[in-house]
């Protein structure tokens, strides 16, 4: 399929999730595992994004504050469009705004990791039960902001901020964590999901399955807790005083 008899939206965004190839005769076309449901999921993606200036309306900064929580890695654009302008999940936008929040009263010094500012790649595959493979392509493709001054990694190497991270697990949901909360491999939750038309984040085969967390809501799955929960329940345990006679 041709991407020229599509929006050109929809096409960069095939483009940019390596989902299409350049062709002898220079025509951009689809790979051929891209199926009917990945680009309906495409579209679902970009229905929810907003541009630069609504995102800074709806966070309630202006948007040179926005480029330096960019740049800090705490915020990640999903999109860039050949304006230059950044595109923004809008579900994401949201969470993120009740995570700056939290942050503000210090309770992400209770994250869990030993510092509050980022993780390294390889705990965010942990924390989010997907490959490092996996991990290394939602940050490439807006779906994590790093950031470029953490010590959490080695050197040269990259850390994801854990307010994106935390915005992330707001919005979408893996399958190993689907499969370790209903205690099924994998493989037989896929397919469950699959035949009831679960719609997933469109990505190149050999990547972990990601879905949207309302979606498995829907479905009846149990969740794990979003980031917001999870941040404000680690924070409240760093806090609250130990029982008489546990230490």
């Amino acid at each position: 399929m041709a991407l020229n008899d599509m929006p050109e939206d929809l096409s960069h965004l095939i483009r940019q999730r390596g989902l299409a190839y350049l062709s002898k005769d220079g025509k951009w076309l689809i790979k051929g595992f891209v199926t009917p449901a990945m680009v309906e999921a495409l579209r679902r993606e970009l229905s929810e994004l907003v541009s630069t200036e609504i995102a800074a309306r709806l966070l309630g900064m202006s948007q040179a504050a926005m480029l330096t929580q960019i740049e800090a890695g705490a915020l990640a654009p999903r999109l860039t469009v050949s304006s230059g302008d950044y595109l923004f999940d809008c579900g994401m936008l949201r969470s993120w705004r009740q995570l700056v929040a939290v942050n503000e009263t210090g309770l992400l010094q209770g994250f869990g990791y030993r510092n509050n500012t980022a993780l390294t790649l390889a705990e965010v595959a942990k924390r989010l039960k997907i490959t490092l493979k996996t991990v290394f392509y939602i940050v490439q493709n807006g779906f994590l902001g790093t950031d470029p001054t953490s010590s959490a990694g080695r050197a040269g190497t990259a850390a994801a901020h854990i307010l994106s991270v935390a915005a992330f697990e707001d919005v979408f949901v893996s399958i190993g964590q689907l499969a370790a909360l209903a205690h099924t491999p994998q493989g037989a939750l896929a397919i469950r999901l699959r035949n009831a038309g679960v719609a997933m984040v469109a990505m190149p085969p050999g990547l972990s399955r990601v879905y949207w967390r309302c979606d498995i809501g829907a479905f009846g799955l149990p969740l794990p807790n979003p980031g917001l929960v999870g941040v404000t329940n680690a924070a409240e345990d760093a806090v609250r005083p130990s029982p008489p006679g546990s230490r």
